[in-house]
């Protein structure tokens, strides 16, 4: 068999496939079609694969067509197959998606170069790849970039791998959260490959952080609070991924106490019970500013001596602490308040009516001085009077129970004052 009739072979093996080929794009332009070639020496052959809504993977009379080989042994045939191995000179299948891959077989009876050459029939997919694997190197080649490549070849059937690729989207960013410290603050760590990226965070609906990356790599943000952040990614103004992150924190830790005593007085040597409110707290740290320590959680403590002292409540958990400082004020020893008689005597009483402590008693030159204080210690009041003053008129205040106590030569008197409106 000569060149010439080889290919009139050809022809006449093609007519009928490339007759149903065409004859459905009459109205239309082809698409998602391409012709391969072999060629040897002088002879030559080809196949077809096309990509139809309608065709099936099975055989389509209306649109495949069978292979029917040469005896001639120079002659190298070029097929694919579908199920049962049958061959096929053109092949319609259903459209492609995001990859697609068809096997070429080619069958050589003498040694020899082979060239595999190409035609799109009908353009593909503006975004696809179009490659085809040498049997022999497993190297792809570029179909949309080459027209052919040349191999030796044996005699022996040989696997061609026809593939159609897209290119790999974005990579998705991804974010992880940095744990917040105890002052309930964290961050987030975002790393990406694809750059630039902006980058949207939300937080209960309101937007807390606008990003623009322009680095690949690993970002961080922080200074950001616990919760739970909604992320947006957007790359060249679309959106291209979306993600939760959580930023945990540990329990906040708040101290807190107040203190009271049997008699509702603070005086010297007077056991005072601290109660500790603190929350979320399991080790407690008492410090008192007369040098007393204790790790209890609500300890009783006595002052020996009348001042003021400050007392700080440390409460820990297992990753953060907080503390609190009150000042308490400290009364001399059995602080009474009875009037008793004899001209150096000093009695006090309280008078609601007119809202005034009486003072009797007489005999004292140097001037009295006051002072009311709430049952915390707090001072509210403080004033020097001559020694002959029988009224003190009380300052308007809050509903409760207050401590006046009156100073005179160097003694103290202290009586309950009851306000109520």
């Amino acid at each position: 068999m000569n060149n010439l009739s080889k290919q009139k072979n050809t022809t006449l093996l093609l007519s009928v496939g490339f007759f149903c080929l065409f004859c459905t794009q009459q109205a239309s332009a082809l698409n998602d079609a391409i012709r391969f070639r072999v060629s040897q020496g002088t002879f030559s052959d080809e196949t077809v694969i096309r990509y139809l809504q309608e065709a099936t993977p099975a055989f389509d009379s209306k649109y495949d067509a069978w292979k029917r080989f040469t005896s001639s042994t120079e002659v190298p045939s070029l097929f694919t197959r579908i199920e049962d191995s049958l061959a096929l000179s053109i092949n319609a299948l259903p459209p492609y998606d995001t990859y697609e891959t068809e096997y070429l077989y080619l069958k050589v009876q003498q040694p020899g170069d082979i060239t595999i050459q190409w035609e799109i029939l009908g353009s593909f997919d503006p975004d696809a790849q179009l490659t085809i694997e040498d049997p022999l190197t497993g190297d792809k080649v570029d179909i949309l970039h080459l027209e052919q490549f040349t191999f030796e070849a044996q005699p022996g059937t040989y696997e061609l791998k026809f593939d159609i690729t897209f290119p790999n989207p974005p990579a998705i960013p991804t974010a992880t959260a940095v744990a917040a410290g105890c002052n309930q603050k964290g961050g987030l760590l975002v790393y990406t490959e694809t750059v630039p990226i902006h980058m949207v965070a939300s937080r209960n609906g309101s937007t807390v952080l606008v990003a623009d990356i322009v680095s690949a790599g690993e970002s961080e943000f922080g200074q950001l609070q616990a919760g739970t952040y909604h992320l947006v990614y957007y790359s060249q103004g679309n959106p291209i991924s979306e993600d939760d992150v959580v930023i945990s924190a540990p329990a906040p830790v708040k101290a807190e106490f107040d203190y009271s005593t049997q008699t509702g007085l603070l005086y010297s040597g007077e056991e005072i019970t601290f109660t500790n409110w603190s929350t979320d707290a399991n080790h407690f740290v008492w410090e008192c500013s007369n040098g007393y320590t204790t790790t209890e959680t609500s300890p009783v403590i006595q002052f020996q001596n009348e001042g003021t002292y400050e007392v700080t409540l440390t409460a820990f958990n297992d990753s953060c602490d907080n503390s609190i400082t009150k000042t308490i004020t400290i009364l001399p020893d059995n602080p009474t308040g009875v009037y008793s008689a004899g001209d150096n005597e000093i009695g006090l009483s309280f008078i609601p009516n007119g809202n005034f402590v009486r003072i009797q008693g007489s005999g004292h030159q140097e001037p009295y001085s006051y002072v009311i204080m709430d049952m915390g210690g707090r001072l509210i009041e403080t004033k020097t009077i001559p020694s002959s003053t029988s009224r003190v008129r009380i300052p308007e205040m809050k509903n409760g129970t207050y401590i006046f106590n009156l100073i005179y030569s160097g003694r103290n008197k202290v009586i309950l004052i009851n306000q109520t409106k």
